[in-house]
């Protein structure tokens, strides 16, 4: 994502990278999308506007669990799901293991550089 090589990210590499990410349907963020996902975590932005690797992975670690608990939440109200439960169980699971993960390693974040 960091195109530049400089250990943060702007805006429009980060909406660029999600673009290129080879999902159905594509990701579109919008300059909206990406101040309140900054706002939201209580991230601040560096010089121009940009993320460093800290408040990056801040944002995708919130956005994870805030994925993750929508499907819990759609998994315990609908009533195929209550019959077999597993796949809410997966999503407490993982969860759980993001949790404790960030509490073994705080600000486990990896480069943004490219390899």
């Amino acid at each position: 994502l960091d195109v530049q090589a400089v250990g943060s990210i702007s805006y429009q590499e980060m909406a660029e990278g999600m673009r290129r990410l080879p999902l159905n349907p594509e990701i579109h963020l919008s300059k909206e999308d990406f101040d309140v996902m900054a706002d939201s975590t209580g991230v601040h932005t560096i010089e121009g506007g940009r993320l460093d690797l800290a408040a990056f992975n801040n944002i995708l670690q919130t956005q994870v669990k805030l994925y993750i608990q929508r499907n819990i939440q759609h998994a315990l109200q609908d009533p195929e799901t209550q019959r077999s439960p597993s796949g809410s169980m997966l999503l407490v699971l993982k969860q759980l293991n993001l949790d404790v993960h960030e509490i073994r390693v705080p600000n486990s974040a990896t480069s943004l550089r490219p390899r």
